[in-house]
């Protein structure tokens, strides 16, 4: 019952903070005056036609909220992601892919580039941004083949790299990253964002294509070689030997022209989550007051280290939330599982060695956007009953092997919900009985 509860809480949590409402709650379009406001900006466009252009696991969503709040006045737009698709009869949905760009990548990306270049000057584009959009949009860097950037992204994310790190490879080989985009935009922009990485910086932000930044070639080299990444030759030349990029240097922001803002962001969705087990589980919530990195102090042994003060010194059930994104390193082995899911039997495992002063615990990490990695799952969840169950040398052999899909395959309590529409990081959460 506590399992199908915190579920059905963090389902709820999702439709509520989607990314469709996220974008309707930013915009408000007075047609009669003619302005759309945009934050705390206030924007004529009566005489301006409305072009959309998207990226990432929430383009459909958001796209829908803008359509919801301008209607009449968007003239067309062009998505990237799953499938191909149409929204409203005036939005199109191209195929791409995810985790790693494809052949689809490409070819979609490349008429996204002509679609911004059409946008007449006087007119408006609006880019919706969000995670999932590094591999869904990329076209790289000239001189680097296509073809080399499918293993290069696995590689990166199969290491245990900080995904800001990471970024910094991405900006660096591709021709759309890194503020690039921005170069190929004529008329005035409004980037909305859907963040997926802490802090929720916009150069992160499915590598900042509309975010001017400094392209650190010497940077991305060193990041390969510190996590001894295997580089294609193409790729390797590009970084020693290409000039200097620097987006940042040309672009202003955040004038009427250029305006770039994040309507929603992991924080946000661990706060409204954490008000709604409060009030199903009738506990008090307590949450992290930072995101999850998996650095020292900011990772699992950081969750089960607080759940464990909370116990001694808050004598009633409690609920204990945090988000975030901890990097896994599957290093030589190959089984199947995702960051959710390996944090999850990480917990078992603490749990077996030191154990904690519960009567009981239901125990959940789970990716917002519902798939994780390269598996069907979106994370995993387990109880007390589950873990007086599981052998102590199972989780470790399935930790070891990093297949911890492999584990709960067996054992139960895979999280499958399929693509949710938004993409806000992990949530991980205890429940705890004292």
């Amino acid at each position: 019952m506590i399992k199908k509860d915190i579920l059905t809480a963090i389902e709820k949590t999702i439709g509520e903070c989607g990314a469709s409402s996220a974008v309707e709650s930013f915009l408000d379009y007075d047609g009669g005056s003619g302005i759309l406001k945009c934050g705390e900006f206030q924007i004529p466009i009566k005489e301006k036609k409305v072009f959309i252009c998207g990226f990432g696991k929430c383009a459909a969503g958001m796209a829908s909220g803008a359509l919801k709040k301008l209607g009449e006045k968007i003239e067309s737009g062009i998505l990237l992601s799953y499938e191909n698709s149409s929204i409203g009869g005036k939005i199109s949905i191209l195929k791409s892919s995810h985790p790693l760009p494809d052949a689809n990548t490409l070819a979609a990306s490349a008429e996204m580039v002509e679609f911004v270049k059409a946008v007449p000057e006087k007119d408006l584009l609006i880019c919706l941004v969000s995670g999932g959009g590094s591999s869904f949009f990329e076209i790289p860097a000239p001189g680097i083949d296509f073809n080399d950037l499918p293993a290069l992204n696995k590689s990166l994310i199969q290491s245990k790299m900080p995904i800001a790190e990471i970024n910094i490879v991405r900006k660096a080989v591709s021709a759309v990253k890194g503020g690039r985009l921005l170069k190929h935009i004529k008329s005035s922009l409004i980037t909305l964002a859907v963040s997926d990485t802490a802090g929720s910086d916009p150069a992160d932000i499915a590598s900042g294509p509309t975010w001017p930044c400094v392209i650190d070639k010497a940077a991305a080299l060193d990041i390969l070689k510190k996590y001894h990444i295997d580089v294609p030759a193409g790729v390797v030349y590009h970084l020693q030997n290409s000039p200097a990029d620097c987006v940042k240097c040309s672009v202003n922001l955040n004038s009427k022209n250029n305006i770039y803002k994040v309507v929603a962001d992991n924080a946000a969705f661990v706060k409204t989550l954490a008000g709604e087990l409060s009030r199903k589980l009738n506990a008090r919530a307590f949450a992290a007051g930072f995101f999850l990195t998996g650095e020292k102090g900011r990772g699992l042994d950081y969750f089960m280290d607080s759940i464990g003060k909370i116990a001694g010194e808050y004598h009633e059930d409690f609920i204990f939330a945090a988000g975030g994104e901890i990097p896994v390193s599957a290093g030589p082995a190959f089984g199947r599982g995702g960051r959710c899911q390996h944090f999850a039997l990480g917990a078992m495992k603490i749990l077996k060695e030191r154990g904690l002063n519960l009567k009981k615990i239901t125990l959940a990490a789970m990716a917002t956007d519902g798939i994780e990695a390269f598996t069907d799952a979106a994370g995993a969840i387990f109880d007390e009953r589950d873990l007086e169950n599981a052998e102590t040398e199972s989780i470790a052999g399935h930790l070891d092997s990093a297949d911890s899909y492999g584990f709960f395959e067996k054992n139960g309590g895979l999280i499958k919900t399929g693509a949710t529409g938004l993409n806000v990081n992990d949530v991980f959460i205890a429940y705890c009985q004292t």
